[in-house]
């Protein structure tokens, strides 16, 4: 049997990495010559545009929210758009996606975007069902590491395929920045996994302390998070020093008028900001989590942290900060080789391409 048609479930096109990384994946095999088409139930349209304009299909089918009903739906469709192979993302995707499966056989991917710290039943019930896949896709060590100690049954459907970074998308601004007043950027979802309230009082530290900087968080605006968030700033007089700003569709610019960048982050898969980053010439400071490790370099590309201490955190700030112009542009320029060495979407679209050959005879 040759694969040539592909269908994607999702939950959203919504501005998240796992979004972006499946837009990007279903239009690199569309111009491989596949015929692929996106299928969402959550009207979060942030990729729409970029799918559509690359001759992708996609549909938003709102009735596909119902849970209970979700598996026999997305029998229908597949059977509607005559699919070769499944590609599901996310956990209530993949859950529903894997009770599909029970009923009706067809081949499925399923591609894990986090690494998970609380095993509850939820999960216990999704891991259990990854036997129906064919092949179970983490985007990070960290996860495949966990699923392999807590699902040893799953050993021989894991391949990890990390995420990848569009080289040509993301590259240095002309001018390397090196502002009097360096500027930290963080690309992140206002969101408790991403650590903004220790972050907030590790630059309380810096400020006490006199260090001169202006910091930049950009993400959705709409969560809780950043209510609590911005209370804090007010709190903790961090107005002149901190600014919390709405997502930006085009980080591009972002990065370009940065001079660090940083992911104080709990936990992580495999953080595409890092690695956008990292493309754009920035020198990094994260925390020492999952991933991340493999990513930056300490020392040598950037700095890591523990994320649960604050003083830790601020030390890695401060440090970097000082460091001196001919440092920075060193880790500048061994981040971007790193990314195109590593993480180009050559790379991530032949791990894919092999992975469906073997999946689909």
């Amino acid at each position: 049997m040759t694969c040539k048609r592909i269908l994607f479930f999702i939950e959203s096109l919504g501005s998240g990495g796992a979004e972006y990384q499946l837009s990007s994946l279903a239009i690199m095999l569309k111009k491989k010559g596949y015929e692929v088409k996106i299928i969402t139930y959550a009207d979060r349209p942030f990729y729409r545009k970029y799918v559509e304009e690359n001759d992708v299909e996609y549909e938003c089918k709102v009735a596909l929210k119902n849970r209970f009903v979700r598996p026999l739906m997305m029998i229908q469709e597949i059977r509607h758009f005559h699919a070769d192979l499944v590609i599901s993302f996310l956990t209530s995707t993949n859950l529903s996606a894997c009770v599909a499966r029970m009923l009706f056989k067809y081949p499925l991917i399923v591609s894990e975007r986090n690494t998970t710290q609380d095993l509850t039943l939820k999960y216990k019930i999704m891991y259990n069902l990854y036997r129906f896949a064919d092949c179970v896709v983490p985007n990070s060590y960290s996860q495949k590491k966990f699923l392999e100690e807590n699902f040893s049954f799953l050993k021989h459907k894991i391949e990890v395929i990390t995420n990848f970074t569009d080289t040509e998308r993301f590259y240095p601004s002309e001018n390397y920045r090196n502002n009097d007043v360096p500027i930290i950027t963080t690309i992140a979802r206002y969101f408790y996994q991403k650590n903004g309230i220790r972050y907030l009082r590790a630059i309380s530290m810096l400020k006490k302390k006199g260090v001169e900087a202006k910091f930049f968080w950009y993400g959705n605006i709409h969560q809780e998070a950043y209510r609590e968030m911005s209370d804090l700033v007010d709190k903790l007089d961090l107005s002149d020093y901190m600014e919390l700003c709405d997502q930006v569709e085009n980080p591009l610019y972002v990065y370009h008028n940065s001079d660090i960048f940083c992911l104080p982050s709990l936990y992580e898969g495999y953080p595409n900001v890092i690695c956008e980053a990292m493309a754009c010439g920035l020198p990094v400071v994260c925390s020492n989590v999952c991933d991340n490790p493999l990513i930056v370099e300490n020392g040598v590309g950037g700095f890591l942290f523990n994320p649960i201490s604050e003083e830790n955190i601020a030390n890695a700030l401060e440090l970097m900060i000082n460091l001196s112009k001919k440092d920075k542009l060193n880790m500048s320029r061994h981040n971007r080789r790193c990314v195109v060495e590593r993480n180009s979407s050559v790379v991530f679209l032949n791990k894919y391409l092999t992975l469906i050959e073997k999946i689909v005879k």
